[in-house]
C-alpha cells in the first residue's frame, strides 16, 4: 500500500463529499454549520518495527480521536502504519459528519479511487447525489405547518402513555460513559444464516420485526410485563411527503442523517409467538414516516411536541460484512481505534443495545452503567434475547404459509387482523 496514493485518494474523497469539509462555529444564535475550502489532506504516516505496531496504533488513535477542532475541521483524519510487513490504515471521522450508511459509501469510494490510482488511471467517482445543505432545507420546509401537524397527534398520544420503568439494582443516577460496561451475545452462524436468508423467503416479516419481538419477550422475565418503550435509531434517509423522489436522492450523500424516535411495544394481548410478531410488525409499520417527523418536531418545533423518554435504545446496524468486497488491499483490522467519546459523557439511556452482523454472525452489544445495574442482571437478559430470537426463527420457518400476513402487507385494502385471518383461511 502506498501512502502517496492514499493521500491522493483521500484528497479526492474530501473534494467529492462536502460533509467531510464541514465545520461548526458557536454563534449567539447557536451552532452554525459552515463549509471549508479543500486544505491539506489529514494523513499521518507512522513507521517502525513490527513489535511496536500495537502501541503506535493505540497512541495515534487516541490522538486523532481527541484532536478534532470543530471550528476549523477537517472532520476526517487518517493514519497509515507501515511496520515492516504489517500495514494498517486508520480512518477517524467526527460523528457530526458521518453515519453508518455514510461509512459504507466512504469505504467503497476509497477502494474504488485507490484502485484507479494504483492502475495509473484518473480518479473518478459516481455522480454526486443531493447535497446535505439541500436536505436540511427540505427538512425546514417539512417542519412548517401544516405538513408536520398531520403526525403530531401520534407523538402526543405516545408521550401521554405512561412508561414502565426498568428495575434497578442500585439507586445511583451515575450514568457516565466512564463506568459503562458491555455484555456481548451472538447468534450462531447457522442461525444467522437462517435469519438473513431463509426467513425472508418463508415468512412476511423483516429482521427488525423479529429482533424487537425477541427484545420484548426477553424483557418480560425481568420487568414482569410484555410492554416496553424503546428509543429506536434509524438511518434517517426517508422520503419526505410532498417531495418527489427525483428531487431528493441520498443514496450517495455523506452526512449524519440518523433518526431517533420512541416507540411503545405492547404484547399483553399477544400470547403466542405468531401473534406477538404480528403485533410488533404492525406497530412498526404504523410509525409515521419511520420516525423522521419526531426528530424534526423535537428540534425545529420543541414547543409543540412533548418528549417521550425511553430507558432502552436499540439500533440494528445491518450486515457489516457487505461493506468489504473481495479486496486484498482492504480488510477489517482487529486493533482498537481509540475512545470515540469522552469518558465523562452522560449516556442518554440506561441500556443501549447495538446489533450488527460481522463475519457471518449476528452480535448484540448491551451497554449499561455499573453504578445502576450488575452484570449478573444484564447477562441473563441478553442471553434470553438470543433464546427468544431462536424460537422466533424456528416459528417463521415452520409456520403455515399465510400465518404471518398482517394488514400492512395489503395497504390498498382496509382490513382488521381478524378480517384478514378469516379471508386467508377461506382462500
Amino acid at each position: 500500500m502506498s501512502p502517496l496514493l492514499l493521500e491522493q485518494a483521500l484528497a479526492r474523497l474530501l473534494e467529492h463529499h462536502d460533509a467531510l469539509r464541514a465545520s461548526f462555529v458557536r454563534t449567539d444564535a447557536g451552532w452554525q454549520q459552515q463549509w471549508q475550502a479543500l486544505g491539506p489532506v489529514p494523513l499521518t504516516v507512522v513507521s517502525g518495527p513490527a513489535a511496536d505496531l500495537p502501541g503506535a496504533i493505540a497512541d495515534t488513535a487516541q490522538e486523532l480521536q481527541t484532536g478534532f477542532d470543530l471550528a476549523t475541521g477537517p472532520l476526517l483524519k487518517a493514519a497509515y502504519f507501515g511496520f515492516e510487513e504489517e500495514h494498517r490504515l486508520l480512518l477517524v471521522c467526527h460523528h457530526l459528519g458521518i453515519d453508518g450508511v455514510s461509512w459504507r459509501i466512504l469505504l467503497a469510494d476509497l477502494r474504488l479511487v485507490y484502485g484507479q490510482l494504483e492502475q495509473g488511471q484518473t480518479a473518478q467517482l459516481p455522480a454526486k447525489t443531493t447535497a446535505f445543505k439541500q436536505w436540511a432545507e427540505q427538512l425546514n420546509t417539512y417542519a412548517r405547518p401544516p405538513a408536520l401537524a398531520a403526525e403530531r397527534a401520534y407523538w402526543q398520544n405516545l408521550a401521554a402513555t405512561p412508561m414502565v420503568p426498568l428495575p434497578r439494582d442500585f439507586a445511583s443516577a451515575d450514568n457516565r460513559l466512564a463506568i459503562a460496561d458491555r455484555v456481548t451475545v451472538s447468534l450462531s452462524e447457522a442461525d444467522t444464516r437462517r435469519l438473513l436468508q431463509e426467513v425472508p423467503g418463508a415468512y412476511p416479516a423483516q429482521i427488525n420485526d423479529l429482533l424487537l419481538t425477541a427484545l420484548v419477550l426477553a424483557f418480560e422475565s425481568w420487568t414482569g410485563t410484555r410492554r416496553l418503550r424503546l428509543e429506536l435509531e434509524g438511518h434517517g434517509r426517508e422520503a419526505l411527503p410532498g417531495v418527489e423522489a427525483t428531487d431528493l436522492d441520498l443514496t450517495r450523500t455523506v452526512g449524519w442523517f440518523t433518526t431517533l424516535f420512541p416507540i411503545d411495544l405492547d404484547l399483553t394481548t399477544a400470547p403466542t409467538l405468531g401473534m406477538a410478531l404480528k403485533q410488533v410488525k404492525e406497530t412498526l409499520r404504523a410509525v409515521p414516516h419511520r420516525g423522521l417527523g419526531y426528530g424534526i418536531g423535537r428540534y425545529l418545533h420543541p414547543e409543540s411536541l412533548p418528549l417521550a423518554p425511553a430507558e432502552v435504545r436499540f439500533n440494528y446496524l445491518g450486515q457489516l460484512d457487505q461493506v468489504w468486497a473481495a479486496d486484498e488491499r482492504f480488510a477489517p483490522a482487529s486493533e482498537p481505534t481509540g475512545a470515540a467519546r469522552s469518558p465523562e459523557d452522560a449516556r442518554p439511556t440506561l441500556l443501549e443495545i447495538d446489533g450488527l452482523v460481522s463475519r457471518g454472525q449476528l452480535h448484540l452489544h448491551w451497554t449499561y452503567s455499573t453504578a445502576i445495574h450488575r452484570r449478573v442482571t444484564i447477562a441473563p437478559l441478553a442471553e434470553g434475547f438470543i433464546e427468544a430470537l431462536r424460537r422466533l426463527i424456528e416459528h417463521c420457518l415452520t409456520a403455515d404459509e399465510d400465518v404471518g400476513y398482517t394488514p400492512s402487507d395489503f395497504p390498498q385494502m382496509s382490513l382488521s387482523q381478524d378480517e384478514l385471518d378469516d379471508l386467508l383461511a377461506d382462500l
